[in-house]
């Protein structure tokens, strides 16, 4: 995508998200954002090479703002997050449902020298295709990917369950069976910290959103463009009171 094509279509997502939550527009924030976001198209930027997280920009530079050397970091689905997380913070759990996936963010982890992340791997399990579960479902462990309609992601989920209550004082969540991960996640994260839920605009995750209201979370959204997409989304950050 040439730079003309770019800013057409960054224009084209900023009109989309003027019209359909105007709440979230603001003009200085897609001016700042879009030199990083035009970066992000080129060919050989990706989340690894980046060591960034692939989720909203503004929900980056939130995450910047809060993170300290003192936190401990859990997150669902490993990647460019990983290495961010592992630069920042004092301890990162990362939680992987792919073998090869982890092992190819593992040898990064190495290569950068990054000795507080434990990287774990917990793959699915098949179950009979016959049985049709909502992935919407808390108690369902399921994906809404159609390559995993076939699996059960329970033990990938309930791995945080090992930790006490209240460890984390973030707990990213942008990997597979999001709604089952966000019930475990309650209350694994501190008082005062925060669950990110990714792609949180699906209307498949919107059950969950509810239920993350009603246990006593606040919620800032972080609407619009991010790396390596040419469509703007969303990114929530919940913080528990």
């Amino acid at each position: 995508m040439n730079k003309k094509q770019a800013i057409q279509t960054y224009v084209q997502e900023a009109s989309k998200l003027r019209e359909v939550v105007p709440q979230q527009f603001n003009l200085w924030s897609l001016i700042r954002f879009f030199p990083a976001w035009y970066r992000s198209l080129d060919s050989a930027a990706n989340p690894l090479n980046d060591r960034s997280p692939w989720i909203t920009f503004a929900a980056i530079a939130f995450l910047e703002r809060i993170l300290t050397e003192d936190m401990w970091v859990y997150e669902y689905g490993v990647g460019g997050s990983t290495l961010f997380f592992s630069a920042r913070v004092k301890a990162v759990v990362s939680c992987e449902h792919d073998h090869a996936w982890g092992e190819k963010v593992r040898s990064e982890l190495e290569r950068f020298r990054y000795t507080n992340c434990k990287l774990r791997v917990f793959e699915p399990t098949s179950i009979d295709p016959i049985s049709e579960g909502d992935p919407s479902d808390f108690d369902a462990y399921l994906s809404h990917s159609p390559a995993y309609k076939d699996f059960c992601f329970k033990d990938y989920v309930r791995s945080i369950d090992s930790y006490p209550d209240e460890s984390f004082d973030v707990i990213l969540i942008d990997g597979r069976s999001r709604p089952s991960c966000c019930k475990h996640a309650i209350s694994k994260v501190k008082v005062g910290g925060y669950i990110v839920l990714d792609n949180a605009e699906r209307e498949c995750y919107a059950p969950a959103q509810k239920f993350l209201q009603t246990q006593g979370f606040t919620k800032i959204d972080f609407y619009g463009p991010g790396p390596y997409n040419a469509y703007f989304w969303k990114t929530c950050v919940w913080q528990k009171l």
